[in-house]
């Protein structure tokens, strides 16, 4: 009988990369870290101005480092956009704060709020900022046919012109 000598079966170690763990660093409430930001929109102005980075020129400076604190920019904040007239509402994410302004990026789609226009070819409307609601003037003569307390929202003058119009 031969004897024969048989080497050990050594395993391999195998490399095991211990589970990803999220720091203590990297986890803070949200109002800490990043914020939420609520902006009005003039009636008028479109949410593809808003997304523009120049558009936040006058208030990015609210985004940026601290130097005196250390405070960290507030890239990852998120906007919420309304307008004056409350026709639509989005949220914005900041994926960078520049010098003049911010880079945004839309959230999801806007949740609109009535029609996005009033279509008429008799009457048009008017935002009317001290009573916070529609002025419907008539295009002829450009009177104000209906008084802006009286249609909040762009759907009320919308109805009311349909109305007037199927009235003849």
């Amino acid at each position: 009988m031969s004897h024969v000598d048989y080497a050990p079966v050594v395993e391999k170690p195998v490399d095991r990369k211990p589970p990803f763990a999220i720091k203590d660093s990297s986890f803070a409430l949200s109002e800490q870290k990043y914020g939420v930001f609520s902006a009005t929109l003039p009636v008028g102005v479109t949410l593809e101005e808003a997304l523009r980075t120049e558009a936040w020129a006058h208030v990015c400076h609210m985004l940026q480092k601290q130097p005196y604190t250390g405070e960290a920019a507030l890239t990852g904040a998120i906007i919420e956009v309304r307008t004056e007239d409350h026709a639509f509402y989005a949220r914005l994410y900041v994926r960078a704060v520049q010098e003049r302004g911010l880079v945004v990026s839309l959230i999801g789609e806007p949740e609109w709020f009535g029609p996005k226009e009033i279509k008429s070819k008799t009457y048009e409307t008017r935002w009317n900022i001290g009573h916070k609601g529609y002025d419907i003037i008539r295009k002829s003569d450009r009177e104000i046919v209906g008084d802006a307390s009286k249609f909040p929202t762009r759907e009320a003058a919308q109805n009311w012109i349909d109305k007037m119009i199927k009235d003849g």
